[in-house]
């Protein structure tokens, strides 16, 4: 867990990630028309390992990585990692059965934006509890999308949690049980992040 703060830091800045990913599971029901369960919440203090995987979804499927830069007083990035079976499984949910079987440049586009949007719901939710309880102003860019094998996947975030000198990382598993879905939801933020939750501490 967050071993370096205090107890009482890390139940706020436990409750400040934990109210943000109830959001972000809200959003993501609103979408799916299904109900969504966090099933885990996994936090680590950046430990500069090259070995370390970010993501274990199963590493022979084809991963949909889509990332959001996070700007403004603090800094990170957050991913929506999704298996090849889990956006099949969206776009059949969300989308029409001719989109579904078209090829068409403007079908193709439209299930990439379904996706996007998704992830642009999702990390704005736990974006705007941030910026709430922690009286900062930040903001997501815009997501970008990559289609990736498992270990590929894991060489992005690695290489992106060294660029943005992420202190901590989190990851959630956002469970729809009726689609049977379980995206993962990464979370690397800097140490700005641990000093603004040090700063709300003391008031």
């Amino acid at each position: 867990m967050l071993d370096k703060l205090t107890i009482s830091q890390s139940e706020i800045a436990n409750d400040i990630i934990n109210r943000g990913l109830v959001e972000a599971a809200f959003s993501l029901e609103q979408i799916i028309q299904s109900e969504v369960n966090i099933e885990t919440i996994d936090f680590l203090l950046n430990n500069e390992n090259d070995t370390q995987l970010f993501t274990l979804k199963d590493s022979t499927s084809t991963h949909y990585l889509i990332e959001t830069v996070i700007k403004g007083e603090f800094k990170g990035v957050c991913y929506l990692v999704l298996s090849k079976d889990d956006v099949n499984k969206i776009h059949k949910k969300c989308l029409s059965a001719n989109i579904l079987e078209s090829n068409a440049p403007n079908d193709i586009m439209m299930k990439k934006a379904i996706l996007t949007e998704i992830d642009n719901m999702l990390s704005a939710a736990v974006i705007t509890e941030f910026a709430n309880r922690l009286n900062v102003n930040i903001y997501g860019d815009v997501p970008k999308l990559r289609v990736v094998e498992q270990n590929e996947a894991n060489q992005i975030i690695r290489k992106e949690a060294k660029e943005y000198n992420c202190l901590l990382h989190f990851n959630a598993v956002l469970h729809a049980k009726e689609l049977d879905i379980s995206p993962d939801f990464l979370w690397l933020l800097d140490d700005d992040f641990v000093n603004n939750i040090k700063k709300l501490a003391t008031n």
